[in-house]
């Protein structure tokens, strides 16, 4: 198979805007580690309100109430646990928090399911725009060159003899 100039520039265009495509997918894809730590840092945050609620003389960091030495997978499992911890306390604020803590990890627990079916569907983009990106150039370079054979001289479509 002998490919000409254009055919050339197609193929190199293609495997540079591939490698650029590869890139941008390894690095934005969605894992479990930063939903692990969206959930840990929704949580914490509704642990910090909680907690500035019943100190408002000094100012409460995320820093304040985030356990040291824990992964935001530990936190999420302690987060988990939290709701059934408190469920069935007096204390109001508590149940509260409690709740509020208990509708975060349903909608991170939806998140967490949907996790491979949104990766799937990432890597699907990610390949239909790199290929279709492709085919367009492609088909581009086709009409270009059909048009370039239509103003040709001896209007039989070859380059001159």
């Amino acid at each position: 198979m002998k490919l000409n100039g254009w055919q050339r520039l197609w193929v190199f265009v293609m495997l540079a805007s591939g490698s650029i495509v590869a890139w941008d997918a390894v690095e934005s894809y969605p894992t479990e580690s930063e939903l692990f730590n969206s959930w840990s840092y929704d949580g914490l945050r509704w642990i910090q309100v909680h907690v500035q609620g019943k100190t408002p003389e000094r100012h409460i960091s995320m820093g304040d109430v985030r356990p040291e030495n824990k992964s935001d997978k530990e936190i999420v499992e302690m987060l988990r646990r939290y709701p059934q911890e408190k469920a069935g306390g007096t204390d109001k604020d508590a149940a509260f928090l409690a709740d509020n803590i208990s509708k975060a990890n349903k909608r991170f627990e939806i998140e967490l399911n949907a996790l491979p079916a949104k990766q799937a569907g990432f890597v699907r983009e990610r390949l239909v725009g790199w290929i279709g990106t492709g085919a367009v150039l492609y088909g581009l370079g086709l009409a270009f060159a059909w048009i370039r054979r239509g103003f040709k001289a001896d209007g039989s479509g070859r380059a001159g003899k």
